[in-house]
């Protein structure tokens, strides 16, 4: 599921610690069970679909969002299905659940049974990302093509990683799962990859760097070549 208007506009809680973090939400589209998570920062939230038995990607949108009371200002940044809706505004409001949150577009419609997974401020990988540079082929460091920006955000256990096309506004690709932090380095394992159904359920392992809000990490991708990536905390 991906929002496209104010009765299928993006949903997530508030900016207060008690909101952040990651959630769950569980539909039927056409008859096949689909799971849709969540995670929101301070500031950012993202949203991303797939089909529960075999983690099939189906679709995402994100974006920005402002909280006042229990009405949420959401503002698209990407969306996967129809990048026309990139920089339209819609309202929700969160309303609370024994077990989360519903969220209800301004027609009274309910936009899924939010439940959470995780907080989002228990680990210092926790926030939004935005890639700041990468290594080539030839061994150099070269800074992003800012026409396409790529995004990492986290919760406390989940990531979702997206690029997208500034100029144009389409969505170019996202992949996420689930994250841990063993002895050796920083671990993703993958649960869905927009157009690569090949690279769900493998883990890639990182050795990896925090300094202030610079993080480094330096393994292989998911296609086994050799991966450098800086990402710079905002």
């Amino acid at each position: 599921m991906a929002w496209q208007d104010p009765s299928d506009a993006p949903a997530g809680p508030t900016a207060n610690n008690e909101y952040v973090g990651a959630w769950m939400s569980e539909s039927v589209d056409k008859g096949r069970p689909v799971t849709q998570i969540l995670i929101v920062s301070d500031t950012y939230f993202t949203t991303a679909s797939f089909l529960t038995k075999d983690h099939h990607f189906l679709s995402t949108s994100g974006g920005t969002y402002k909280m006042e009371g229990d009405k949420m200002t959401v503002t698209i940044e990407f969306h996967s299905p129809d990048h026309y809706q990139v920089g339209k505004q819609h309202v929700l409001h969160a309303k609370p659940t024994e077990t989360g949150y519903k969220l209800v577009a301004r027609d009274g419609m309910v936009l899924g049974d939010w439940k959470r997974i995780d907080a989002g401020n228990n680990s210092q990988f926790a926030g939004l990302w935005y890639a700041a540079a990468y290594r080539n082929e030839a061994g150099d460091t070269v800074r992003t093509d800012y026409k396409v920006k790529t995004i990492k955000i986290l919760s406390d256990s989940r990531f979702q990683w997206i690029a997208f096309d500034t100029i144009s506004r389409k969505f170019v690709a996202t992949a996420g799962g689930t994250y841990s932090i063993t002895p050796t380095g920083y671990v993703e394992s993958l649960e869905f990859y927009a157009n690569a159904d090949e690279r769900i359920g493998k883990s890639l392992g990182f050795r990896y760097k925090l300094e202030g809000g610079n993080w480094t990490h330096t393994g292989k991708s998911s296609q086994g070549a050799p991966l450098y990536e800086l990402w710079s905390k905002k």
